[in-house]
């Protein structure tokens, strides 16, 4: 790096005697070119570069900079100078950054940034996060909307797109209108219910937490929006776990005085008792909790804790008569779940795609 010299030169005495009084000893300039010549008292001179100029000024004086390239990438070329970028604004004479700002040195330019915590216009101000500002603008598709959520995976706040009500789909990417909107039933056929905007079986898998609502020997029909368990003839139990052989089935089951073999009802407390055959073809009684009740109804039925939804809190659903957790096996893989009026709402976390009901995957892999 070239440093500005300024040397003093002093004009020797035999030569101010041959010179006339008034003589400029800066005239002519005896400094080098391009250098100024300032006359310091009597006989002394200063030589020195102009500002921005640099070299030895008694032998040549030139600008630091006449373009970008001759200066070092962390610095600008301004007049004939170079200066750092981030310290000066060559158009308003200030620093090209606003308050609380990240600048960054680039191939001659200041690169102005908010620091990752902190949102705004990083040339005027920036200030820190809130969890507001996570969803403005809008991140999500269409018939999406945005609310603030947490990343487990980096402990940091992050927006979560759901799907409008009545709407299914991928909230990141859009929703599309759905059969019915969640939990309102009544939209579906009367053995099918609303789940996640769609009208599915209830005696499917997904309908109960993730698994079927009736034991794998069990019979199951979608009754009022409800998956209905029972035995078949000739077995007994709780058809929800488990249906076994009835103790009783071989031998035949006598009539009562009315001609019915429900009368007198041979069943538990308050179940229901319906004629029946067991498989060798011999009539028998069949005994079923009633809608709402659930137990052993060879033994008691029980009234469960909920006949509808709107019994349960607004995070828990009303499965089997009981206030369960909807989002309990409810979504895919690597997907999030979110309880709404009662429902699951499914989507793919950041950075990460797919169908949220059956498998989302990293956007990411190659």
């Amino acid at each position: 790096m070239q440093i500005r010299v300024v040397i003093t030169i002093l004009i020797q005495s035999s030569l101010i005697s041959t010179l006339p009084q008034s003589s400029n000893v800066c005239s002519p300039n005896p400094c080098g070119a391009g250098a100024d010549c300032v006359i310091q008292g009597g006989n002394r001179v200063l030589c020195n570069c102009p500002d921005g100029w640099i070299g030895d000024p008694t032998v040549s004086c030139q600008p630091e900079c006449l373009k970008l390239s001759d200066c070092p990438f962390e610095k600008q070329c301004q007049g004939t100078r170079c200066v750092d970028p981030c310290t000066n604004n060559v158009e308003t004479g200030r620093p090209p950054c606003g308050v609380e700002a990240i600048c960054e040195r680039v191939r001659h330019k200041a690169i102005c940034s908010c620091p990752k915590t902190h949102t705004g216009n990083p040339f005027e101000s920036c200030r820190r996060f809130t969890t507001a500002d996570l969803c403005s603008p809008n991140p999500c598709g269409v018939n999406a909307f945005c609310e603030a959520g947490f990343d487990k995976i980096t402990g940091e706040d992050r927006p979560v797109c759901l799907c409008n009500e009545g709407y299914t789909g991928n909230g990141v990417t859009g929703c599309v209108r759905g059969e019915c909107v969640s939990l309102q039933h009544n939209q579906c056929p009367d053995d099918k219910a609303c789940y996640d905007s769609t009208c599915i079986d209830p005696c499917g898998p997904t309908f109960c937490g993730g698994n079927p609502c009736c034991a794998s020997n069990a019979n199951c029909r979608g009754v009022d929006h409800k998956a209905e368990c029972s035995c078949p003839p000739g077995m007994e139990g709780d058809a929800r776990y488990e249906c076994r052989i009835s103790s009783g089935s071989n031998r035949n089951v006598g009539f009562g005085s009315s001609g019915s073999i429900c009368e007198p009802n041979p069943c538990g407390n308050d179940a229901v008792c319906t004629p029946g055959s067991d498989n060798t073809g011999r009539s028998r009684p069949v005994c079923t909790c009633p809608r709402g009740f659930r137990g052993n109804a060879l033994a008691s039925c029980t009234r469960g804790e909920c006949l509808h939804d709107t019994e349960c809190p607004q995070h828990l659903a009303c499965f089997d008569y009981r206030c369960q957790d909807p989002c309990n096996g409810a979504c895919g893989t690597n997907s999030e779940c979110q309880v709404k009026n009662h429902g699951p709402i499914c989507a793919c976390p950041t950075g990460y795609q797919g169908n949220p009901l059956t498998s989302c995957f990293s956007a990411r892999r190659g």
